[in-house]
């Protein structure tokens, strides 16, 4: 299945850009959208305009965001570690994407936790 991601600024790092495309999802990062420096609402109403899952480290803020909305495409959340040495790699963040739609979970309206997908 391909999904259409929109990559916050936080996260949007050229590898795992590429190894999202590579899986076959449509990815749009925060910069290519011109979103750069702009709030998580208003990053949140350009997902919504366009259809677009957000994948963010911010998780609380985007979380929030999604609680005043009805209609939202999903989000996708990593949440960092306090030992930066067990954060998730872009090849698990990519791998949690794969086992999160094999799971066949609804995507919209949901907020989905990757950390919980890497097996």
């Amino acid at each position: 299945m391909t999904l259409r991601i929109l990559v916050d600024e936080c996260i949007q790092a050229n590898l795992l850009v590429e190894q999202l495309k590579t899986e076959g999802h449509i990815v749009l990062t925060a910069t290519d959208a011109g979103l750069q420096g702009c709030t998580d609402k208003k990053v949140l109403e350009h997902a919504i305009s366009n259809d677009l899952l957000v994948l963010t480290i911010n998780c609380a803020d985007f979380v929030s965001e999604a609680g005043r909305k009805t209609n939202y495409p999903g989000l996708l959340l990593v949440y960092p570690n306090n030992d930066t040495a067990k954060n998730m790699s872009y090849e698990q963040i990519v791998r949690a994407i794969r086992n999160l739609e094999a799971s066949g979970v609804q995507l919209e309206n949901s907020c989905h936790v990757l950390n919980r997908y890497i097996y």
